[in-house]
């Protein structure tokens, strides 16, 4: 493959992640659904059907890492870190709204900031 379609390749699936992850953090705004955790089962599902359908096969296990390594280590990661911190938004936005947290804007400040050093400097390079 040419340098310049490999380029091409790396900035999709760059982008990919990048809405992937963002999406992930933003489902977190909802309070009381926790819909980050789906995303975590859906991912779990996608491997498992993926392990089934090459278990059939007499040599399975190395096609499969093979194949789930490259992407999986990595992407597998932010996804799971930025689940847990869309969980934890989302947590936070059902105890505000369930009022059993009263609102202090510093506390919140510190939180928005350490999110977004964990959102530009750890999940978007993964």
């Amino acid at each position: 493959m040419p340098r310049h379609e490999r380029l091409g390749v790396a900035l999709r699936i760059f982008k990919n992640n990048a809405v992937a992850v963002t999406a992930i953090l933003a489902m977190g705004l909802l309070p009381f659904l926790h819909v980050p955790i789906f995303t975590v089962l859906v991912n779990g599902v996608a491997l498992c059907v993926v392990m089934a359908d090459r278990m059939g096969r007499a040599s399975w296990l190395f096609p499969l890492l093979k194949s789930l390594l490259p992407h999986g280590v990595t992407e597998l990661t932010a996804i799971l870190l930025a689940a847990s911190i869309g969980i934890s938004i989302s947590t936070a936005m059902t105890r505000l709204v369930m009022r059993s947290t009263p609102w202090d804007g510093g506390r919140a400040r510190a939180a928005a900031q350490s999110i977004a050093a964990t959102y530009f400097l750890i999940l978007l390079p993964l």
